[in-house]
């Protein structure tokens, strides 16, 4: 039987992997990989909240990119239990585009 984790009902292992783990940021390389998080041999790219605007900005800028496609709303924080409000990721991502600049 799978264990779920502190933050989430859902089980499976790369929800509890995320929790498990110490993220290893290296701002030099956010574009091209995001936030690593790691667990021992394990690592895994993941995007947080405070990743997403310069990517978004990024691609927008350099690329005239207009359209971002979202894979799944589920593992973003839609019950806001991680302290940032309610779908942080999806917030930032609409604050880029709400910003003119």
């Amino acid at each position: 039987m799978q264990q779920h984790s502190q933050k989430s009902t859902l089980g499976g292992f790369l929800r509890n992997f995320l929790f498990k783990s110490t993220q290893v940021w290296d701002s030099s390389q956010v574009f091209e990989f995001g936030v690593v998080s790691k667990q021992g041999a394990n690592w895994v790219s993941h995007l947080t909240e405070f990743v997403v605007p310069p990517l978004a900005r990024y691609l927008r800028d350099q690329f005239g990119a207009r359209c971002f496609g979202v894979w799944n709303l589920w593992h973003d924080d839609f019950a806001g239990v991680c302290g940032g409000g309610q779908y942080p990721l999806m917030r930032n991502l609409f604050g880029v585009f709400s910003d003119r600049r």
